[in-house]
C-alpha cells in the first residue's frame, strides 16, 4: 500500500512539474508574440506616417528620406505578402508623389494597407477604401502652397483634377 501511495505521489509531483513548466513556456511564447506585434505595429504605424508625409502637398528632402527608411525597414520584418503589396506600391508610386491621380495606384494602395492589417491580425474587410491625408501647405504665399490651394479650390468647386495637376519640385 505505501508503494502504492509513494508512486501516486511521484506521479502527482512529475505531473504537477511538467505543467508548471508548460504554462512557464507558453506565457513566453505569448509574450514574446505581443511584443513582436507591438513592434510591427510601431514599424507599420511609421511606415504609414512616413508615406503621408512624403505624399503631402509639400514634401521635403527629410520627407522622403524617412519614407525611403520607412520602406527599407520594412523589408526586415514585414510577411512576404506584405513586401508583395510593397513592391507592387512602389511601381505605381511616381518619384514626386504629385502626377495625376491613378485608380491602380489606390488599388495598390489598399492591397497594401489590408496585406499590413493581415499581417498585424486585423480583419480586413477588401471592400474598403484606404485613404491617406495630409494637410494643406502651412504657408499659402510660398508657390508651393499657392499652387496646391489652386488645385484644392479647383477641387473644391467640383472641377476634377485637371492633367499635369501636380506641384512643380
Amino acid at each position: 500500500m505505501l508503494d502504492n501511495a509513494l508512486m501516486v505521489g511521484f506521479i502527482s509531483a512529475a505531473v504537477s512539474i511538467v505543467v508548471t513548466v508548460l504554462t512557464s513556456i507558453l506565457t513566453r511564447s505569448r509574450e514574446r508574440e505581443a511584443d513582436w506585434r507591438k513592434l510591427k505595429f510601431s514599424q507599420y504605424q511609421e511606415f504609414i506616417i512616413a508615406l503621408s508625409a512624403a505624399t503631402s502637398w509639400t514634401p521635403n528632402a527629410e520627407a522622403r528620406a524617412r519614407y525611403a527608411n520607412a520602406v527599407n525597414s520594412l523589408h526586415l520584418f514585414a510577411s512576404s505578402d506584405v513586401v508583395t503589396a510593397l513592391n507592387a506600391f512602389q511601381t505605381k508610386v511616381p518619384q514626386t508623389f504629385h502626377e495625376e491621380y491613378s485608380e491602380e495606384r489606390q488599388i495598390k494602395l489598399n492591397e497594401l494597407i489590408a496585406a499590413i492589417r493581415r499581417d498585424l491580425g486585423i480583419n480586413s474587410n477588401s471592400s474598403l477604401t484606404y485613404s491617406l491625408f495630409s494637410a494643406p501647405p502651412a504657408r499659402p504665399e510660398d508657390a508651393r502652397g499657392k499652387q496646391a490651394l489652386d488645385i484644392l479650390k479647383r477641387a473644391g468647386q467640383g472641377n476634377p483634377p485637371i492633367a499635369g495637376d501636380r506641384l512643380d519640385d
